[in-house]
């Protein structure tokens, strides 16, 4: 009996050996499955990670893509023009300058005929009349083109070499420079980029090609605006140009002109009222001449204002010819020098 438990004794250590051990194996298994999910959830966040940059890379890809196909459009647009000028054999700038008979518009590097009026009759809408001929000026950077004409004027006689052209007319070189962009005013040139396209006959597809020439600050906010959005078309570029550039013109145009005052001649304050009547009707053209003739007389100094407004003036080219009349009115009068040397004082409020 003794032997039997000595023996259990001892295969009961040998389990409890045993069992230590597998416990020490499992807290082992344990720390090991541990570090296997930290490197799992590692190796997740890198799919993620990659995942993401792969998306972005397709949108760009996709952007790229777009791109490419508005270019495509614009060489085939482009190659489109060349062919049909080649096929109509339309002569170069130096040739259409030297024949007598042609007319050039230039300023996207194309060459366009444009018949003009025959010389019995007065010129369509305007146009020269024949014996004229025209030159041009270099453009200012600050008027965007110019049309500049010359000759022996405008009423005849052959005005040039070449004698007549194409039953008697007679055209004129006419070049076009396309309008810059600063920043300022940019509904005037939004128009004159309009007026330019439809001038030179530019291709929808090229307009926006055309219009991104910008100068100034106008000039680094495309470079930046290019970088966060995607301008494909006319369109979304002249969108973002007045919305960015001119919001606060109206705004601030209606201010200055409620605020205006005259402090010199009549001629002057004439002039900057006149500048921001133009200007505002630009922004609103339903504004009548009754709102400015009574601004207009409300600005003007106390000696002109009362006798203006008592000839109730219906238009503002009306209230302006009577202030210049009550301007000379008052410098005849012996104490005119004391007068208008400056703002006559308010009457105060009763």
């Amino acid at each position: 009996m003794g032997e039997a438990a000595d023996r259990s004794e001892v295969s009961l250590a040998a389990i409890r050996e045993t069992l230590d051990l597998v416990h020490a194996q499992m807290g082992s298994m344990d720390a090991r499955m541990g570090l296997l999910d930290t490197a799992y959830q590692q190796v997740a966040s890198q799919l993620d990670l990659h995942s993401c940059v792969v998306s972005d890379h397709t949108r760009v890809m996709d952007a790229i893509e777009r791109r490419q196909e508005v270019m495509a459009q614009h060489m085939a647009a482009t190659a489109e023009a060349v062919a049909r000028l080649c096929s109509s054999k339309a002569p170069s700038v130096q040739a259409m300058e030297e024949i007598p008979g042609a007319t050039t518009v230039a300023g996207t590097g194309i060459v366009h005929q444009i018949p003009a009026s025959g010389r019995r009759g007065a010129p369509p809408g305007g146009g020269l009349a024949p014996g004229s001929t025209s030159t041009t000026r270099p453009p200012d950077p600050g008027r965007g083109h110019e049309l500049v004409h010359g000759g022996e004027g405008l009423g005849g006689g052959d005005g040039g070499r070449g004698g007549d052209n194409m039953g008697g007319g007679r055209l004129t070189a006419i070049k076009v420079m396309f309008p810059r962009f600063n920043g300022e005013h940019p509904r005037i040139w939004r128009d004159q980029c309009l007026d330019y396209f439809r001038v030179c006959n530019v291709h929808p597809t090229m307009w926006l090609t055309a219009a991104t020439i910008l100068e100034g600050n106008a000039a680094h906010w495309f470079q930046a605006y290019k970088l966060k959005h995607e301008v494909v078309g006319w369109p979304d570029f002249i969108t973002a140009v007045e919305a960015k550039f001119g919001v606060a013109d109206h705004r601030n145009f209606m201010n200055e002109l409620l605020s205006l005052k005259q402090t010199s001649t009549v001629d002057e304050y004439c002039s900057k009222f006149q500048e921001l009547v133009f200007k505002i009707s630009g922004h609103n053209p339903h504004y009548d001449d009754t709102f400015f003739v009574s601004q207009f007389i409300k600005g003007l100094k106390y000696e002109i204002r009362a006798p203006v407004a008592s000839q109730i003036p219906e238009t503002l080219d009306r209230a302006m010819l009577l202030a210049h009349v009550q301007q000379d009115v008052q410098a005849q009068k012996p104490w005119a020098g004391r007068q208008l040397a400056g703002h006559r004082a308010e009457p105060a409020p009763l």
